[in-house]
């Protein structure tokens, strides 16, 4: 889309009349919600100096009658809250600030708060040096070995900063509050006056530690936030100009260049973020910087539209759970942020509300591993489950209370240890992010009777498959054929399954996650030779990093006593096999067939690869079947 195009859009409604829009962008928000009904639409481009190009073919979409209207603001009327509201923004008014200040002192998160305000008085306190290798001239004399290592050094110590500044914060507004003096404040101000002083440009800086430069710059808005009549004049305007700075080159990087804009580009799972943290810091400095507009109105829209580009209503997240997780905790922060200062609350959207859902059948209570993508290996039972009650408190529905209280239980049976948070701004989100006091949690087996042991995700392609899904001791079979292909943090293994039981991993994912393109993660991890998936003449599979490599569910069957699910995975193999589909029939509670129909027009070698974490076996006496629980 050039400058000054236009979009023009026709919506034709089942019963009623013609609707037609004009927008500037490729997102489109209407004024009011349309009917429930069996609609259409088409679009085709204005250019600005030339006549309309064609009609696109009509598209339908359904309206169900139960489905949740979202009202989305306009960005001229969100921005004017943001700007309007006094400070701290980040707080909302009593009563609820003194119901959530409560609930973190002396409710049940006050093991909590105890654990930030031990980490507090006790940690490190010395801040890193800021010459050498932190300044930009120091990074210039490294070799660009020495400047990975430090980079990762650099951000472990940026991130300690960070988490002091975050729980220094935190016990100054809980106990503040409480009229016990001013303890936690001395801390976040040196903290914060660290990260200000760090070289924007340098080592830290967008171009060289994207994640990590925004991170800073939302800490900082934080502050300028919550401790702004604590701060002076000169403290507010260095902390201004570090954020500007900061905030800036990640715009103009993520958001103005055409060759990275999320509106064209949308799966970019850095820029993705990013949209969402400008967005959030330009409401926090709305008033104070006449940049803050410009960044809101350029995000407002992909926060409003995309929502999330990983996954559709239906809760999935193709990248997997471990960077649903990892990407839910750290943009809950940013999430908070809007709704507490605008009222746009992105937690009413499709994708958030089946968000508890998807989590619910690919790691239900029990499960030892999180499905396909990277990290998937990886057994996070703590982060999932703190991550599923922040998630809880803010959209209140019962069934992903129910998901944090079973996996709550479990863990308490097996003498888990209370979870550190770890990450630098996760004690904030967690304590004081949501804006309100807890919901009560609904415990009985009510809130999950009548949920099915089968469930489909169609717009990420998974399929889940359990023998009750209640149960902690289940089998589960998962299955994946997806429109994602093999793109960014998912893998070449259209059509491949994995297999649970009894708590344990059969039927796995090969290969780790130690880092994104490490030798070993192109070598085996991504391929399709390390899935449960079909390889040819010596191991050639599907191509990885690559969007068009798709799978596709065409169809499925639920009875009782089995499930079956089909995918055609033909697409994947890019025109190397003619024919790639795979029909799983699951007969419950311990029988799985696997049926595949492969062709090609020139002679092949097929190889059917399944991997398990010990050495396999047949069965003693019974000829054929594999042991995979050896």
């Amino acid at each position: 889309m050039e400058s000054g195009d236009v979009y023009e859009v026709f919506i034709k409604l089942e019963d009623g009349p013609l609707v037609r829009r004009l927008s500037s962008t490729n997102i489109l928000a209407l004024d009011r919600p349309l009917p429930p009904g069996t609609h259409s639409w088409r679009v085709r481009r204005w250019g600005a100096y030339a006549d309309a190009d064609n009609w696109s073919n009509e598209r339908r979409f359904e309206i169900e009658s139960r489905t949740p209207v979202r009202q989305v603001m306009s960005p001229a009327g969100a921005f004017r809250i943001a700007a309007g509201r006094g400070r701290p923004r980040l707080l909302p008014p009593d009563p609820q600030r003194s119901l959530m200040i409560a609930d973190a002192y002396i409710g049940w998160k006050r093991p909590y708060f105890d654990a930030v305000l031990d980490q507090l008085q006790t940690g490190n306190t010395e801040f890193p040096e800021m010459d050498g290798p932190l300044s930009r001239s120091g990074a210039a004399q490294l070799s660009q070995e020495q400047l990975v290592q430090l980079r990762r050094n650099i951000r472990a110590s940026v991130n300690r900063v960070m988490r002091q500044t975050y729980q220094g914060l935190l016990v100054w507004v809980v106990t503040r509050n409480l009229r016990e003096g001013d303890q936690g404040l001395a801390e976040a101000r040196a903290a914060a006056n660290w990260l200000t002083s760090l070289d924007p440009l340098g080592i830290t800086s967008d171009e060289v530690a994207d994640l990590l430069n925004l991170r800073i710059a939302i800490a900082l808005a934080t502050t300028y936030d919550v401790m702004y009549d604590a701060l002076d004049v000169i403290e507010r305007t260095s902390m201004l100009a570090a954020i500007e700075n900061r905030v800036q080159q990640t715009f103009d990087k993520f958001v103005v260049d055409e060759s990275r804009a999320l509106a064209a580009y949308p799966y970019n799972s850095h820029g993705f973020r990013h949209a969402l943290g400008i967005l959030a810091i330009s409401t926090i400095m709305a008033g104070e910087t006449p940049r803050a507009q410009s960044w809101f109105n350029a995000t407002y829209p992909v926060f409003s539209g995309f929502g999330n580009p990983w996954g559709g209503d239906d809760g999935g997240y193709s990248n997997g759970i471990n960077y649903a997780t990892w990407d839910m905790l750290n943009n809950l922060q940013y999430w908070d942020t809007i709704r507490n200062v605008t009222g746009a609350d992105y937690f009413s959207s499709g994708w958030t509300r089946q968000a508890g859902n998807f989590l619910q059948y690919i790691i239900p209570p029990g499960s030892p591993t999180s499905g396909f993508g990277d990290g998937a290996e990886d057994f996070k039972p703590l982060l999932w489950t703190e991550t599923i009650r922040m998630l809880f408190e803010r959209t209140r529905l019962p069934q992903t209370g129910h998901l944090y209280a079973a996996w709550r239980d479990l863990l308490v049976r097996n003498d888990a240890e209370l979870p550190e948070l770890e990450a630098e701004f996760a004690s904030w989100t967690f304590l004081l992010g949501a804006g309100a006091p807890p919901a009560a949690i609904d415990r009985s087996t009510a809130t999950i009777e009548g949920l099915p042991d089968l469930a489909i995700f169609p717009s990420i392609g998974w399929v889940a498959m359990h023998s009750d899904l209640a149960d902690p001791d289940r089998f589960s079979i998962y299955f994946k054929s997806s429109p994602y292909g093999s793109f960014n943090h998912s893998h070449a293994d259209q059509n491949s399954f994995i297999i649970n039981g009894r708590q344990q991993p059969l039927a796995i994912d090969s290969g780790y996650y130690d880092t994104f393109r490490s030798r070993h993660h192109l070598a085996w991890t991504t391929q399709t030779v390390a899935h449960n998936a079909i390889t040819y003449d010596g191991g050639k599979g599907q191509p990885w990093d690559d969007l068009s490599a798709q799978g596709n569910l065409e169809r499925f069957v639920s009875c009782p006593g089995y499930d079956a699910v089909t995918g055609n995975a033909t697409q994947a193999y890019r025109g190397e096999l003619q024919e790639a589909r795979r029909t799983l029939l699951y007969l419950r509670p311990g029988t799985l067939l696997v049926h595949d129909r492969l062709r090609s027009t020139v002679p092949r070698r097929f190889e059917w690869n399944i991997h398990a974490d010990h050495k396999m076996k047949p069965w003693e006496g019974r000829g054929g079947p594999t042991n995979l629980d050896s």
